[in-house]
């Protein structure tokens, strides 16, 4: 018990490496997305008044920086969401399969592939964008109240296009877990001889087997 409580622990701490990163490309992508409004006022204030071409350019050139800025945040951060999740698997393979033949179920593989699945998803970034939201609203509504009501449309208009877009990729979500309850049964059958496994010397090939196969429905779940 003591030696999967550690591998447990080993598995997460891949979880927590990685969220100092992923908490600093999150506020990375909070100030580069104040890019716009930013933007705008200065177009207002210093361009409008001045008819200044040079100022606009100067501008434009900067935000288009912060936009190229704020695509890479948002790439790297999922990016390192992933990474984690597979990491947390990776460290759990062996044990997890171990579990599995000693008690005969594949109830540990679909704990910790819950445990993974929810790691290397969006919802640990929408964590992080529903903390850092309020500062973002104060901030701009710092500059103007009209801002601060703009941001809070975007955010109910983005909560619906997220839910359509939940609803378009079901089909290849209902896809990678086909798989990986595909791998999980395969073991599950082995697991019900979990003495003949262990008995013969067949639970490394079977780990190994079992990883393998785990590789193609990993993929889809990326995806």
């Amino acid at each position: 018990m003591a030696s999967r409580q550690g591998a447990v622990e080993t598995g997460l701490s891949a979880v927590r490496g990685a969220l100092p990163l992923v908490g600093s490309l999150n506020l990375l992508q909070v100030v580069f997305g104040l890019a716009l409004p930013l933007f705008l006022m200065s177009v207002f204030d210093r361009v409008l008044a001045t008819r200044s071409e040079p100022t606009l350019a100067w501008l434009f050139g900067g935000f288009a920086v912060a936009l190229v800025a704020l695509a890479a945040a948002v790439m790297l951060r999922a990016a390192a969401v992933q990474a984690s999740g597979q990491g947390f698997f990776a460290r759990l393979a062996a044990t997890v399969s171990s579990a599995a033949a000693a008690t005969g179920s594949a109830q540990p593989m679909r704990e910790v592939e819950t445990i993974r699945a929810f790691a290397a998803s969006p919802a640990t970034g929408a964590v992080l964008d529903i903390l850092w939201s309020p500062n973002l609203i104060h901030v701009l509504a710092a500059f103007s109240p009209l801002m601060a009501l703009h941001a809070l449309a975007a955010a109910v208009l983005l909560l619906l296009l997220n839910n359509w877009l939940a609803r378009a990729g079901r089909a290849g979500f209902v896809a990678a877990n086909a798989a990986i309850v595909d791998c999980g049964a395969e073991v599950a059958g082995a697991a019900r001889a979990a003495e003949a496994v262990i008995g013969l010397g067949m639970l490394p090939p079977l780990a190994a087997r079992w990883r393998a196969r785990q590789g193609p429905a990993l993929a889809l779940a990326a995806r």
